[in-house]
């Protein structure tokens, strides 16, 4: 660019480049030069015509020809009988709820309370359970009533050491509120702290809302200190990213199944668009938005 011309010559480009000099605009690259073709002189080099093939090896015209297919349309019968069934498919999806809708099209059963994968997680308070303890008899002396729970112990996060301990004969007996997941690492974290950090996260929270919480409940001071919490949400990451690839894979088979039902013409679905539009802190997710299918939420 030749700069602005109300500028001296000198400042009119731009700091640090060389000017070009008139003395070497001949040393750019030249274009390079076609050799030339010499044509033929004489009629007899020339390239004469192919010669001509037998009558029956020469192509059939009729090997040319592409069959036509017609296309088959609906009576309007079969169009109403078409659109009913789409609507009464789409009202019996609006007619229940956005989660017992998804749970149906996935095939879970929410009927029942039971966990199917992992461990159960309940929140008890000890007293409650000194006296369940009361009725039991301690297997050393054979006391009733002498058995009480101890948490004294060492705590990490939410996994804590209780000991039953009787009070006659001294004989104690501990172990962990929660098992440790399965990995390569000699140690590997306890399942309830993995199972806070995920659930903590899936509401939109983090490290100081899960203390907030835990103080709340009494349960500890300080739930997870926030390297840990960090540490554990990587290795967690590859695990939810597998889950969530699992789960949209799942959707697009049944969506698709779906709308074969309506009728209607494939990759032509009903989708709801939500994403940030504006910054909320130095933590947004500028540009991060959500594709949901308006019919069954998924």
């Amino acid at each position: 660019m030749g700069g602005d011309i109300r500028l001296k010559v000198n400042t009119r480009r731009a700091y640090g480049k060389k000017r070009k000099r008139a003395w070497n605009k001949g040393t750019a690259s030249r274009a390079p030069s076609l050799p030339s073709i010499s044509l033929p002189e004489s009629e007899d080099s020339l390239p004469r015509s192919l010669p001509e093939l037998p009558e029956e090896e020469q192509p059939s015209v009729s090997a040319t020809i592409v069959d036509r297919i017609d296309t088959a349309y609906l009576t309007e019968s079969e169009e109403a009988q078409i659109a009913e069934n789409a609507r009464l498919a789409k009202d019996g999806l609006a007619s229940t709820s956005a989660t017992r809708r998804k749970f149906s099209l996935l095939g879970v059963c929410h009927e029942t309370d039971a966990v199917s994968c992992g461990s159960q997680f309940v929140i008890v308070d000890i007293a409650s359970l000194n006296e369940l303890m009361c009725s039991v008899l301690c297997g050393s002396c054979g006391a009733s009533g002498s058995l009480i729970f101890d948490t004294s112990d060492r705590s990490y996060g939410l996994a804590t050491k209780i000991g039953m301990k009787c009070t006659s004969c001294g004989a104690e007996r501990k172990t962990w509120t929660s098992r440790r997941t399965k990995g390569e690492g000699t140690i590997t974290p306890f399942e309830v702290n993995v199972r806070a950090i995920k659930a903590i996260q899936s509401i939109g929270k983090g490290v100081t809302a899960l203390n907030d919480f835990c103080a709340t409940m009494n349960l500890t001071h300080q739930a997870l200190h926030h390297k840990t919490f960090q540490h554990h949400l990587t290795r967690t990451k590859d695990a939810c990213m597998a889950a969530a690839l699992q789960s949209e894979q799942r959707s697009v088979e049944i969506i698709k199944k779906l709308y074969e039902e309506f009728d209607s013409p494939p990759g032509n679905i009903d989708v709801i668009y939500d994403g940030t539009w504006m910054t909320r802190g130095r933590r947004s997710h500028i540009g991060v938005g959500c594709i949901v299918e308006l019919c069954t939420g998924l």
